[in-house]
């Protein structure tokens, strides 16, 4: 009985959000010999932009992705530093550079992280660095959503109210249609 070749599957994703479930450091060789050092850690996919087109398969999946550290410690730019600072914040981030607090890749299980995750050319899942943001600028976007509802609605209660001839004669007003005297 023979078997075919099975290509493995890896997640992608426009924009998706992710919390880190284990990290861990690692220590390797590449294919040229060379040392390095790096934090890896597995994401679990909480969320994604394309779920509804594949009824949200992904959800729950996991994926491994590493980050590299430079001469032994975490670098000032790059995915390390990007993925620390939209987990865990920029006073977390600066107490790292300033030697208040030593960075630990378990540090982050449990912190969330929003990316674009792409497919290498291995095959596997991997986060784009200059993508990670926190989680927050969802919240701030709710926010603004928020604000603009509200302002809305105290237009339509202002109109209920009568107040909407002044509105319509306010050339702040987008629906302003000029000086009705003028025509």
């Amino acid at each position: 009985m023979g078997r075919e070749f099975v290509e493995p599957e890896a997640f992608e994703s426009m924009r998706a959000l992710l919390e880190a479930t284990n990290g861990e450091d690692y220590a390797g060789v590449s294919k040229v010999g060379e040392k390095f050092e790096k934090a890896n850690f597995t994401w679990k996919v909480v969320e994604y932009e394309e779920q509804d087109d594949d009824d949200g398969e992904w959800v729950g999946e996991t994926f491994t992705d590493g980050a590299y550290y430079k001469n032994g410690g975490v670098p000032p730019r790059g995915k390390l530093p990007n993925l620390i600072t939209a987990a865990k914040g920029d006073d977390y981030f600066e107490k790292l550079k300033k030697g208040k607090v030593t960075f630990d890749p378990t540090d982050m299980v449990g912190s969330r992280v929003r990316a674009q995750v792409e497919v290498n050319d291995a095959g596997y899942s991997t986060i784009v660095w200059n993508t990670i943001s926190s989680v927050a600028p969802k919240r701030r976007a709710r926010k603004a959503q928020k604000k603009v509802e509200d302002e809305i609605a105290a237009g339509m209660k202002a109109a209920e109210d009568g107040e909407s001839e002044e509105l319509a004669k306010d050339e702040n007003n987008p629906l302003f249609e000029g000086d009705s005297d003028a025509a």
